[in-house]
């Protein structure tokens, strides 16, 4: 039977119903803020998204952000961008937008799996309006969930589509949508998998050719994924017995969070220690053996088990067994689609609860039904008030101190709100209690020795960077830091050393090649240090400074028409540049 989307009618008065509930559970978004939290890699400091020409759209095709490759999320930035630069609602406006296409498909799909418009409705709902779902759609950066999925979906309908009528047009379709989603975030990966609980949930005979349908998807999503995979890859818990526990944790409380969604915060710590008798280990522990049994015993009923195995095989490849400080364990975006199996068994086991009380009572039934508005009207609530704490930073890392007083990650985030909006004194105090939380975390004292050195203490900065240096000596980073603090000392062999290194380290990071070429100037080497600030504005065109110090090169070297034009991209960039007017109103003089 092919699929058609639901035509206009009751299936699509009851989705125009859902989509409406959904935009008023997310209607807060609209109102948030950029995060410092990775929407400026992603987006406000990504120079890649600032233009659609030729140059700027192969660096998104081949660039990765936080070390993971998502060029069709990087894309629709740069679209947006055109349109609203830094400006938060558009892109805001967007993922909302998404999210209820996204809703829409799971409606779609669960029709065409032969749900009732009820239990799709009901699927729908669980998957659309739920908490967990906040994070991948208040936060702009994970514009990579909302746009995989919406991909993802797409291909899942079309291949029940071919495996319904055997037609090539479907399939190839599956294909290129399937494809657009690992672009659009590498957990796709899954995808290959998932249409072989597809081939079981719709009683396709398995035969060789089952198998050869996976082969083209597999083709482009190993070679993705493996890319992120590599650029990700942790050191497991040494002991066996810890990774275990660690994977079973992490496991579970996607469960847990589910059936009670509060405290929902961006960064969760692992319970310690990592040992059985230790009650969260122990009840994860029983937890998945109570799944086993539950699996083994209801095998014939296959929603339930399409469900937990959709669940298991989305979720497996961010399941973890190490604890590494800089990374999510757990994350509630993690549940955003693999979700979607055990929703559509809610849906399922919903509409036939009902009528099984409505066959044995009216009034009972009638309970059930209010019973199960009112969780919906519970959730959407949650979801609105989680939504809210998404508005800036501040709110966000104050609600994550509050449920995980002892997280480092958190103060370390919050401290770097009030260092964007220039709080130091506040921003220090929050990166000494990150440093006394957690040591041998080397970020922090990137950034309290960057406040150090803006404040002129530059011993202090020296300290900070030499900490960084000793505890991460394979980033750029803190061998740049540490080359400007050399710079403004005068110690220009130590600089050109760190700035050096840390050019090998990372080619792209704009600043070592500004500060090399702010020693080359001062040596009046003309020629070098031109092509440092070159190199530096071509990586970072919105730094000032970058224009500042060419403008000088210029100015020494006789070209006043260069020096001009520099000055006033600066004035372009911050129009309250005092010295930048000063130099541009000398130059216009002559």
């Amino acid at each position: 039977m092919p699929i058609r989307i639901p035509s206009l009618g009751s299936k699509a008065l009851i989705l125009a119903g859902i989509l409406l509930a959904v935009f008023l559970a997310f209607r807060p978004c609209l109102n948030n803020e950029l995060l410092y939290w990775d929407d400026d890699v992603y987006l406000s400091n990504n120079a890649a998204v600032q233009k659609l020409d030729r140059a700027h759209l192969k660096q998104v095709f081949t660039q990765t952000i936080n070390q993971t490759y998502v060029p069709l999320t990087i894309f629709s930035f740069g679209i947006e961008h055109q349109f609203t630069g830094d400006k938060p609602f558009l892109y805001h406006l967007d993922n909302v937008l998404l999210h209820l296409g996204v809703t829409a498909l799971v409606f779609i799909l669960a029709l065409n799996l032969g749900l009732a418009p009820a239990a799709a409705a009901c699927a729908t709902l669980f998957f659309a309006i739920h908490p967990l779902r906040a994070e991948s759609v208040a936060w702009v950066s994970e514009r990579k969930d909302v746009l995989y999925a919406l991909f993802y979906l797409l291909s899942l309908i079309q291949y029940v589509r071919y495996v319904r009528s055997a037609k090539a047009r479907p399939y190839i379709l599956a294909l290129i949508c399937g494809l657009l989603s690992i672009l659009a975030k590498p957990m796709a990966l899954s995808l290959p998998l998932v249409l072989l609980v597809f081939d079981w949930l719709l009683e396709r005979k398995f035969s060789g050719r089952t198998l050869w349908d996976k082969i083209p998807f597999l083709l482009y999503t190993v070679p993705i994924a493996w890319l992120t995979y590599r650029l990700n890859s942790h050191q497991p818990i040494q002991d066996l017995g810890q990774a275990i526990l660690v994977w079973v944790w992490s496991f579970s409380f996607y469960f847990w969070k589910t059936i009670w969604p509060v405290n929902l915060v961006p960064l969760y710590n692992l319970p310690l220690p990592i040992i059985l008798s230790n009650y969260p280990f122990a009840l994860s522990t029983a937890f998945l053996e109570t799944v086993g049994a539950a699996i083994g015993f209801l095998f014939k009923n296959r929603w339930f088990v399409f469900g937990w195995v959709y669940f298991l095989l989305s979720i497996f490849f961010l399941l973890r067994f190490d604890n590494s400080m800089d990374s999510n364990l757990v994350a509630d975006r993690f549940m955003y689609l693999p979700c979607l199996g055990l929703c559509l068994f809610l849906g399922k086991a919903a509409l036939e609860g009902y009528q099984r009380l409505k066959a044995r009572n009216v009034l009972l039934a009638g309970v059930g039904r209010g019973s199960l508005i009112a969780l919906f009207l519970v959730l959407g609530y949650l979801t609105n008030q989680q939504c809210q704490v998404w508005i800036n930073d501040l709110p966000l890392w104050e609600k994550t101190i509050t449920v995980s007083p002892n997280d480092p990650l958190a103060y370390n985030n919050l401290a770097y709100y009030y260092y964007n909006k220039n709080e130091l004194d506040l921003a220090q105090a929050y990166y000494d209690k990150t440093i006394q939380l957690n040591p041998h975390y080397y970020i922090p004292y990137l950034t309290r020795g960057t406040i150090h050195f803006q404040k002129g203490r530059l011993d202090l900065a020296l300290e900070d960077f030499n900490l960084a240096v000793a505890l991460r000596p394979d980033l750029a980073l803190p061998y740049s830091n540490r080359g400007a603090v050399y710079v403004k000392q005068g110690r220009y062999d130590l600089a050109l050393d760190d700035l050096y290194q840390a050019i090998r380290l990372d080619p792209k990071l704009s600043a070592p090649y500004n500060n090399r070429g702010h020693i080359y100037l001062i040596r009046k080497e003309w020629s070098t240090a031109l092509a440092d600030f070159d190199q530096s504005i071509a990586l970072n065109p919105r730094s000032t400074i970058g224009y500042f110090n060419r403008a000088e090169v210029y100015q020494n070297t006789r070209k006043p028409a260069l020096a001009l034009k520099d000055y006033l991209t600066i004035l372009q960039l911050d129009p309250g540049n005092r010295e930048a007017a000063t130099r541009v109103a000398e130059l216009q003089k002559q």
